[in-house]
């Protein structure tokens, strides 16, 4: 093959690995682009996970809590209601 021949052949193949190069580089900026972004999104979503579990912890202290003060007044209810018939049999 003729020298000129494969010179125009090499440049060729140069000229496509160039394209193609570039194809790529562009291909990767596009993956970054995504990989920040989802980075991104991750981390709103862990951030909103934990104060969302911050509130659900809150909510269960308020609930249990709740709980605690219902016994307590059914307990006074009680008592209320024990000295109100001792209060009726005295008389």
């Amino acid at each position: 093959m003729e020298d000129s021949k494969v010179a125009v052949i090499l440049e060729d193949l140069r000229s496509q690995f160039r394209v193609f190069g570039e194809g790529l580089q562009t291909l990767n900026e596009k993956s970054d682009r995504i990989d920040r972004k989802l980075e991104a999104h991750i981390e709103e979503n862990r951030r909103q996970f934990d104060q969302n579990t911050l509130e659900h912890r809150q909510i269960a202290q308020d609930l249990r809590q709740n709980a605690q003060e219902h016994r307590l007044m059914l307990q006074m209810i009680k008592e209320l209601n024990e000295e109100q018939n001792k209060l009726k049999q005295a008389k």
